[in-house]
């Protein structure tokens, strides 16, 4: 779970460089950072393994 949060610290340092990048298409920086929470989350969770909804 560490390594998985720590990834997703490194994604969120991309995300930010993008956001502060001039000439990026900032709607598709945010599908993808979008896109990666939700994966990171669901990685989250494989390792947790909740037994809640």
């Amino acid at each position: 779970m560490n390594e998985i949060k720590s990834k997703g610290a490194e994604l969120g340092e991309l995300v930010e460089k993008l956001r502060s990048t001039e000439g990026t298409d900032q709607r598709w920086v945010s599908i993808g950072a979008t896109d990666m929470q939700t994966g990171l989350m669901a990685l989250t969770r494989s390792v947790a393994q909740p037994t809640f909804f």
